[in-house]
């Protein structure tokens, strides 16, 4: 529907021509630090988000992303493989 929108696939914050987005039901108060620090200075915004515990420097959702590995197939090494990564990332 919009062809000339070019996606940010695990971005928090997007700016374009005046446009902000953010990604992810939390994201909004990135944004809100991100328009903090844009209209006011750097340290007004690490102020704002020591107040309210948000990670400042958080540029990615890479940390929030969940490893589903396809398993539809007979490769035992590979699905061990496949557990190992799943149990890593759970356990964060």
């Amino acid at each position: 529907m919009f062809p000339e929108v070019i996606l940010q696939d695990g971005s928090i914050v997007t700016e374009q021509n005046r446009i902000y987005t953010s990604g992810g039901a939390t994201s909004y108060w990135n944004l809100l630090l991100h328009l903090v620090e844009k209209y006011t200075d750097r340290q007004t915004a690490i102020l704002v988000s020591k107040y309210f515990a948000i990670d400042i420097d958080r540029s990615s959702q890479s940390a929030f992303a969940m490893f589903t590995a396809q398993k539809n197939h007979n490769d035992e090494e590979v699905k061990k493989a496949q557990d190992y990564i799943e149990k890593i990332l759970r356990s964060g």
